[in-house]
């Protein structure tokens, strides 16, 4: 015999319905699906869970670094609460890069900077030089022994909600406290990947509640490889193992190249829609020449042109000398940097699409 379902409300306005269903089974009644749920969300909400209630999507949170290229490449800015990885070989700017958003943070934001310092090496003095508050009540600064150690203290304190900046210099001297202790024959293949991955298990979720950005300084070493066809293309690798290339937001690679120039390129990109970007920058004795820098990239694309020594905007003087003209980008930062995104993400969009399709 074939069932018959019959669906009665038990009132007109009640918040529960019933619904009745006969059959060979006899008669039951159950919750609507819309009172389950409800059920279930307060249920969990008393256990602690949470769910955000998304009206309008915003981007994420961004601190300008007054560099205009540097700050289209990273997408408008340093992020807030995520993960950053910068890599390169040697001498290509990592440990300035680091320097200048420790002090892009200290005076935008006005937050304490974690600086753990795994190679024992950093010159603070150059650190000051660049304009980084080396005051204990905005920059600490630590050495730790072994890996564990300076993630448990990075822990500790971006719990405090304290920390605007973690910097971690660098991933390729981070060494497993059991490594440091055994003797050089000891066999510990993987062990810092393994490391990295419980390390960032822990924080990727702790930066992103205390606002907090992570800068993991990276070096490069030969990928060693039977096969002399893929090496051709991929000839390097980072150390730490492959979690960090996951949990990172953004992924940056240094190039050192003429006199003090160095090239920055975006490997990966989750912060904006553009994908890749490249910017480039002069570094001297007190870090990344700022002024050089914004006028290289504002000429480069038109939003400024020079003439006879004198910079115009829209053909209107703004400026008769280079001092003059550093006074006008700073004042101007914001429109200028909104003119420069609007004549570059064109141009970007079209190589990046000739590249990739």
């Amino acid at each position: 015999m074939p069932e018959e379902t019959e669906a009665l409300v038990t009132g007109q306005g009640d918040s529960e319905e019933v619904i009745r269903q006969q059959g060979a089974s006899g008669v039951r009644s159950q919750k609507a699906p819309s009172k389950v749920f409800a059920d279930a969300i307060r249920h969990l909400q008393k256990q602690g869970v949470t769910f955000l209630d998304i009206k309008t999507p915003e981007s994420c949170e961004r601190i300008s670094t007054g560099l205009i290229g540097l700050d289209y490449t990273l997408g408008g800015g340093i992020p807030v609460g995520r993960i950053l990885e910068v890599y390169g070989f040697e001498q290509s700017g990592k440990t300035t890069l680091a320097a200048e958003l420790a002090k892009t943070v200290q005076h935008e934001r006005k937050r304490r900077v974690l600086y753990l310092d795994y190679e024992h090496s950093v010159d603070l003095v150059y650190f000051n030089n660049i304009g980084v508050d080396l005051r204990e009540s905005l920059f600490l600064f630590n050495q730790p022994d072994y890996l564990e150690a300076g993630m448990d203290a990075a822990v500790a304190l971006i719990e405090t909600g304290e920390i605007g900046l973690l910097i971690v210099d660098s991933v390729a001297s981070m060494i497993p406290k059991s490594e440091l202790e055994g003797t050089v024959e000891d066999n510990s293949i993987g062990l810092q990947a393994r490391k990295m991955g419980q390390s960032l298990r822990k924080l990727t979720g702790l930066v992103s509640r205390n606002n907090t950005t992570i800068l993991f300084v990276n070096q490069l070493r030969d990928k060693i490889s039977s096969n002399p066809f893929l090496n051709k293309f991929e000839s390097t690798v980072t150390p730490g193992g492959r979690a960090l290339k996951f949990y990172s937001s953004i992924r940056l690679e240094m190039k050192k190249l003429k006199d003090n120039r160095h090239r920055m390129t975006v490997k990966k990109q989750k912060t904006c829609p553009l994908m890749k970007g490249v910017t480039e920058f002069e570094i001297g004795p007190n870090g990344i020449d700022q002024a050089t820098h914004n006028k290289e990239s504002l000429l480069n694309v038109g939003v400024l042109t020079s003439n006879a020594g004198k910079f115009y905007r829209d053909k209107k003087l703004v400026a008769a000398t280079e001092e003059q003209l550093h006074g006008y980008i700073k004042e101007r930062y914001r429109s200028l940097a909104a003119d420069y995104k609007r004549t570059c993400d064109p141009e970007l969009l079209r190589s990046y699409n000739s590249e990739n399709f």
